[in-house]
């Protein structure tokens, strides 16, 4: 009687099988052997932003001599906070007919360090306003913080 003999693939998988037991057998142990524990902390904190705009200007902007015809607003600035920042402080008019009068005011710009104050003074140029207005114009000074990178 003749023997049967097992399927060429079928026996190169169980010959696959037992090569996969075998070395599974000898590696499971050794990552344990070899797998440490391990931990560690750390905290983190924010910087402080912290920023400030006053002005002591307490009515309207004063002109100086005639013959000059600038007005000038002064602004303190402060950085109280723990990075240095950026600052545009810029004129807006509540109306647009009266920025037409003023021309293009130039923006008081600028770095602050941390700990720091910065005065300074916008100026205006009177000459296309004074003798034909109001007694007074209504506007804004908006100072915009940025932090420096």
């Amino acid at each position: 009687m003749k023997k049967k003999r097992l399927p060429s693939a079928l026996g190169a998988a169980l010959v696959l099988l037992c090569f996969v037991l075998v070395t599974a057998h000898f590696t499971t142990g050794m990552y344990a052997r070899f797998t440490t524990k391990s931990g560690g902390g750390d905290t983190g904190r924010t910087a402080s932003f912290s920023v400030s705009a006053t002005s002591a200007q307490t009515g309207p902007v004063e002109i100086t001599p005639a013959t000059d015809k600038a007005g000038t607003y002064s602004v303190t600035l402060s950085n109280p906070g723990e990075i240095p920042v950026r600052y545009v402080a810029e004129v807006r008019f509540d109306n647009d007919a009266d920025a037409a009068k003023f021309g293009t005011i130039a923006p008081l710009t600028g770095q602050i360090a941390p700990g720091g104050t910065v005065s300074g003074n916008i100026t205006f140029d009177m000459s296309g306003y004074l003798g034909g207005g109001a007694g007074t114009v209504p506007f804004t000074v908006v100072v915009t913080f940025t932090q420096i990178d």
